[in-house]
Protein backbone atom coordinates (compact mmCIF):
# COMPACT_ATOMS: atom_id res chain seq x y z
CA UNK A 1 0.00 0.00 0.00
CA UNK A 2 2.56 2.49 -0.06
CA UNK A 3 1.58 5.19 -2.31
CA UNK A 4 5.08 6.30 -3.51
CA UNK A 5 6.60 2.75 -4.30
CA UNK A 6 3.84 2.10 -6.54
CA UNK A 7 4.00 5.54 -8.46
CA UNK A 8 7.79 5.08 -8.85
CA UNK A 9 7.22 1.47 -10.53
CA UNK A 10 4.99 2.55 -12.44
CA UNK A 11 7.18 5.48 -13.91
CA UNK A 12 9.95 2.79 -14.35
CA UNK A 13 7.41 0.61 -16.40
CA UNK A 14 6.19 3.22 -18.27
CA UNK A 15 10.16 4.59 -19.05
CA UNK A 16 10.63 1.07 -20.11
CA UNK A 17 7.44 0.87 -22.39
CA UNK A 18 8.52 4.35 -24.23
CA UNK A 19 12.31 2.43 -24.92
CA UNK A 20 10.29 -0.16 -26.70
CA UNK A 21 8.17 1.88 -28.57
CA UNK A 22 10.51 4.22 -29.56
CA UNK A 23 11.27 1.46 -32.04
CA UNK A 24 8.11 1.61 -33.99
CA UNK A 25 8.43 5.70 -34.29
CA UNK A 26 6.26 6.47 -37.25
CA UNK A 27 4.29 3.84 -37.81
CA UNK A 28 0.61 4.79 -38.08
CA UNK A 29 -1.74 2.67 -36.26
CA UNK A 30 -5.59 1.52 -37.20
CA UNK A 31 -7.45 4.58 -36.98
CA UNK A 32 -4.73 6.70 -37.63
CA UNK A 33 -3.10 6.91 -34.23
CA UNK A 34 0.64 7.36 -33.89
CA UNK A 35 2.77 5.74 -31.06
CA UNK A 36 5.03 8.56 -29.68
CA UNK A 37 7.67 6.09 -27.62
CA UNK A 38 10.20 9.49 -27.13
CA UNK A 39 7.26 11.42 -25.65
CA UNK A 40 6.59 8.54 -23.37
CA UNK A 41 10.14 7.75 -22.44
CA UNK A 42 10.83 11.46 -21.84
CA UNK A 43 7.48 12.21 -19.84
CA UNK A 44 8.62 8.72 -17.27
CA UNK A 45 12.21 10.09 -17.31
CA UNK A 46 11.07 13.57 -15.82
CA UNK A 47 8.77 11.72 -13.58
CA UNK A 48 11.63 9.52 -12.11
CA UNK A 49 14.03 12.48 -11.74
CA UNK A 50 11.18 14.73 -9.36
CA UNK A 51 10.00 11.47 -7.28
CA UNK A 52 14.23 10.92 -6.83
CA UNK A 53 14.86 14.67 -5.84
CA UNK A 54 11.28 14.60 -3.60
CA UNK A 55 12.69 11.10 -1.58
CA UNK A 56 16.47 12.96 -1.23
CA UNK A 57 15.17 16.35 -0.13
CA UNK A 58 12.32 14.95 2.38
CA UNK A 59 15.29 13.28 4.04
CA UNK A 60 13.64 10.53 4.36
CA UNK A 61 15.86 8.36 1.85
CA UNK A 62 16.52 4.71 1.95
CA UNK A 63 18.41 3.55 5.19
CA UNK A 64 21.71 2.01 4.71
CA UNK A 65 20.79 -1.18 7.14
CA UNK A 66 18.70 -2.27 4.68
CA UNK A 67 20.47 -2.67 1.53
CA UNK A 68 22.50 -6.28 1.27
Amino acid sequence: GDRFLRDYATALIKRQWGEKLKKFEGIQLPGGLTMNGQRIFDEAQQEIEKMEQDIISSGSGIVMDMIG
